[in-house]
Protein backbone atom coordinates (compact mmCIF):
# COMPACT_ATOMS: atom_id res chain seq x y z
CA UNK A 1 0.00 0.00 0.00
CA UNK A 2 1.00 3.46 -0.19
CA UNK A 3 1.82 6.42 1.52
CA UNK A 4 -2.11 8.59 0.51
CA UNK A 5 -4.08 5.00 0.69
CA UNK A 6 -2.34 4.84 4.19
CA UNK A 7 -3.25 8.66 5.30
CA UNK A 8 -6.71 8.25 3.89
CA UNK A 9 -7.62 5.23 6.09
CA UNK A 10 -6.21 6.80 9.29
CA UNK A 11 -8.70 9.43 7.97
CA UNK A 12 -11.52 7.97 7.49
CA UNK A 13 -11.09 6.10 10.86
CA UNK A 14 -10.81 9.23 12.48
CA UNK A 15 -13.42 11.04 11.08
CA UNK A 16 -15.85 7.41 11.86
CA UNK A 17 -13.98 6.98 15.85
CA UNK A 18 -14.94 10.88 15.99
CA UNK A 19 -18.45 10.29 14.94
CA UNK A 20 -19.45 7.25 17.11
CA UNK A 21 -18.09 8.69 20.16
CA UNK A 22 -20.41 12.29 19.61
CA UNK A 23 -23.34 9.78 18.89
CA UNK A 24 -22.54 7.34 21.62
CA UNK A 25 -22.39 10.27 24.43
CA UNK A 26 -25.14 12.52 23.39
CA UNK A 27 -27.12 13.29 26.24
CA UNK A 28 -30.60 15.53 26.81
CA UNK A 29 -30.19 18.41 28.59
CA UNK A 30 -31.30 18.04 32.30
CA UNK A 31 -34.19 20.31 33.34
CA UNK A 32 -34.63 21.22 37.29
CA UNK A 33 -38.36 21.17 37.66
CA UNK A 34 -38.05 22.50 41.17
CA UNK A 35 -38.46 26.42 40.65
CA UNK A 36 -41.52 25.55 38.33
CA UNK A 37 -42.92 23.86 40.92
CA UNK A 38 -42.23 26.59 43.14
CA UNK A 39 -43.72 28.97 40.35
CA UNK A 40 -46.53 27.31 40.36
CA UNK A 41 -47.26 26.67 43.59
CA UNK A 42 -47.29 30.53 44.03
CA UNK A 43 -49.09 31.07 41.43
CA UNK A 44 -52.21 29.35 42.26
CA UNK A 45 -52.18 30.57 46.11
CA UNK A 46 -52.22 33.93 44.46
CA UNK A 47 -54.59 33.19 42.15
CA UNK A 48 -57.02 31.69 45.12
CA UNK A 49 -56.28 35.29 46.99
CA UNK A 50 -57.56 37.19 43.81
CA UNK A 51 -60.84 35.31 42.91
CA UNK A 52 -62.17 35.11 46.53
CA UNK A 53 -65.65 33.95 46.55
CA UNK A 54 -66.09 33.89 43.10
CA UNK A 55 -64.71 30.09 42.22
CA UNK A 56 -64.41 30.91 38.39
CA UNK A 57 -60.62 31.02 36.44
CA UNK A 58 -60.45 30.85 33.21
CA UNK A 59 -57.54 28.67 31.84
CA UNK A 60 -56.50 29.48 28.25
CA UNK A 61 -53.76 27.01 27.30
CA UNK A 62 -52.18 25.42 23.90
CA UNK A 63 -52.50 21.70 22.92
CA UNK A 64 -48.81 20.92 22.34
CA UNK A 65 -50.02 17.56 21.25
CA UNK A 66 -50.80 18.74 17.60
CA UNK A 67 -47.70 21.15 16.70
CA UNK A 68 -44.42 20.46 17.62
CA UNK A 69 -43.28 22.66 20.52
CA UNK A 70 -39.62 24.23 19.45
CA UNK A 71 -36.61 23.42 21.97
Amino acid sequence: MNRKTILGAIAVLGILSASSFLVLTRREPKIELGPYQSLGAVAAEETIKLIGDRRQIVVVAQDSREFEMPA
